[in-house]
């Protein structure tokens, strides 16, 4: 509950532009997260959440190895969900930093992950993104895109 409370005290702030108190407050709910069993899926989120954050204020390298710990957690948790948003993120930092091709994997693989929690509409959004960006990496090493119609 008190997780639950914090995140939302964090989306209030982070709606705001209230970065360094967004911040606090979604640390605040991972660490009440993290202290129960149950609730480190919860965890999980809200550490997407905080690195969603720093995307936002632009601090990459910060977003990046905020998301180590999702993906260590991914194994034990299972969650289809979990791994598709985690990817989505990856794939966003990655774009972000002009890796196209680092990217669209990453967006490809969440658009798996996505159809495999049956999110039909991510799913084909994400699939779609990370084609079009392959595309268009193939295309700045030379090779000839294909062109859909």
């Amino acid at each position: 509950m008190l997780g639950e409370t914090q995140l939302t005290i964090f989306r209030v702030n982070a709606k705001r532009q209230d970065w360094k108190q967004a911040e606090k407050e979604v640390k605040k709910a991972i660490d009440y997260f993290e202290e129960n069993i149950h609730t480190m899926c919860h965890a999980s989120f809200a550490t997407l959440e905080l690195a969603s954050l720093y995307i936002t204020q632009k601090n990459l390298n910060k977003a990046e190895s905020t998301l180590e710990k999702p993906i260590e957690r991914c194994a034990e948790l299972g969650s289809p969900e979990l791994l598709a948003r985690l990817f989505e993120l990856l794939g966003g930092i990655k774009l972000k930093n002009e890796k196209i091709d680092e990217a669209a994997v990453h967006f490809s693989a969440s658009a798996f992950f996505y159809l495999i929690a049956n999110d039909q509409d991510k799913y084909r959004e994400f699939l779609t993104l990370g084609i079009h960006l392959y595309g268009k990496f193939l295309e700045s090493i030379g090779f000839e895109a294909v062109q859909f119609t």
